[in-house]
């Protein structure tokens, strides 16, 4: 055997070192693993952009759903548009919540207080929208429309 045998203590050495060297590098993968749950954990399925390509003028054409946390807080906002001319109308910005494994939100608008539930099933979600009228003249109504994943 040529060269200078490694004393007992160096070899001690090198395995501590390498040993601290493969905890750095285990850590380092956690820490990776741990923020990517972390924002994994701030979505939900209903996350995204929900297109209706077959709205009619009244109908639901778009729904916009946003998920963040927020001091451990799963916060969702959710905006919907329906078919106008010359452009979609929008019923603005409201908080959404999950309930019963549907989407939920609440919007209240010039003429109606509506109820929006989704229910989402991969690329694909069937939104119902129960519709209270402000006008008693008017008949309260439910609609149903299928949704797919824009983004």
């Amino acid at each position: 055997m040529k060269g200078t045998p490694i004393t007992r203590s160096v070899r001690a050495l090198m395995a501590c070192v390498m040993a601290g060297i493969g905890i750095l590098a285990a850590s380092q993968v956690l820490q990776r693993e741990t923020a990517r749950a972390e924002t994994i954990a701030c979505f939900i399925e209903a996350t995204g952009n929900w297109v209706n390509p077959k709205a009619r003028p009244g109908d639901v054409s778009r729904v916009e759903i946003q998920s963040h946390c927020k001091d451990s807080q799963l916060l969702h906002r959710v905006r919907v548009k329906t078919k106008c001319s010359p452009r979609d109308c929008t019923w603005g910005w409201t908080r959404g919540y999950v309930e019963r494994g549907r989407f939920v939100a609440s919007f209240s608008t010039f003429s109606a207080h509506r109820i929006v539930e989704m229910q989402v099933a991969g690329d694909n979600a069937i939104i119902y929208v129960s519709n209270d009228y402000h006008n008693a003249r008017r008949q309260d109504e439910n609609a149903s429309f299928r949704l797919r994943r824009e983004d």
